[in-house]
């Protein structure tokens, strides 16, 4: 059974009122231990695994995802990415 878990996440005073007037309605955290993908411009123009990035959840091991472009490199990624914030449908 999945249960729904509500989880405190911290705002600054301005951003507790631009929630709370309905100004402010997402809120984005950077996973530590993954990398935005860049581009590898050594690589040729025609190949198809031009964009890479590194992922990694133990300091001793990472690993690479490939792509043909930034968005395909980071869906690659996405799966890997743990949220210390919860699991989908958590409430923040």
């Amino acid at each position: 059974m999945n249960e729904i878990k509500e989880r405190p996440i911290l705002f600054s005073a301005p951003m507790v009122r631009a929630i709370l007037e309905g100004r402010k309605t997402v809120t984005r955290r950077a996973v530590k231990g993954f990398q935005i993908p860049t581009e590898d411009t050594a690589i040729p123009v025609g190949d198809r695994q031009r964009w890479n990035a590194i992922g990694q959840r133990d300091p001793r091991y990472g690993f690479c995802v490939f792509g043909s472009t930034e968005a395909e490199c980071a869906r690659e990624l996405e799966p890997y990415a743990p949220c210390p914030y919860g699991r989908r449908g958590n409430r923040l």
